[in-house]
């Protein structure tokens, strides 16, 4: 599952971004979504040692989500791999303006700049940005 929370702040649709180190990356943090979560990966984390926000995620109202999608993983590159992408409205409870470490607010505009730049928003987050550019969300 792959998700970004959303927030409108001063009026402005923002994504809250979470900075991560992975395996394969250059030597460098890339912006990620609020959530990247494999089952299998995270099996037999419980409480607090769960990724941040997916509890949320996994239990939003459906009026709050905005978009919830089954993707071939890279656009098929990866045979028979499929993630659920998705965007959810979140509230101030849910997911404060204060980000907690690692993460932040940003708009859209401001991650479609970054992608024009290397190694600054990881593939799946590029994924989820694609569909805000061709209209298939709105915020």
């Amino acid at each position: 599952m792959t998700a970004f929370l959303t927030r409108r702040v001063g009026g402005v649709p923002h994504l809250l971004v979470h900075a991560k180190l992975e395996g394969g990356f250059l030597d460098r943090i890339e912006l990620a979504p609020t959530v990247q979560y494999t089952a299998a990966n995270h099996a037999e984390r419980i409480g607090d040692d769960r990724p941040p926000f997916l509890d949320f995620v996994l239990s939003a109202d459906p009026e709050r989500v905005r978009y919830d999608k089954l993707h071939s993983e890279e656009g098929g590159r990866f045979l028979n791999a499929e993630s659920r992408y998705l965007f959810v409205d979140a509230g101030e409870s849910e997911a404060p303006l204060e980000a907690p470490p690692g993460y932040a607010w940003v708009t859209p505009g401001q991650l479609r700049w970054l992608v024009g730049h290397s190694h600054y928003v990881n593939v799946q987050a590029r994924t989820l940005l694609s569909l805000l550019n061709t209209g298939a969300v709105r915020l």
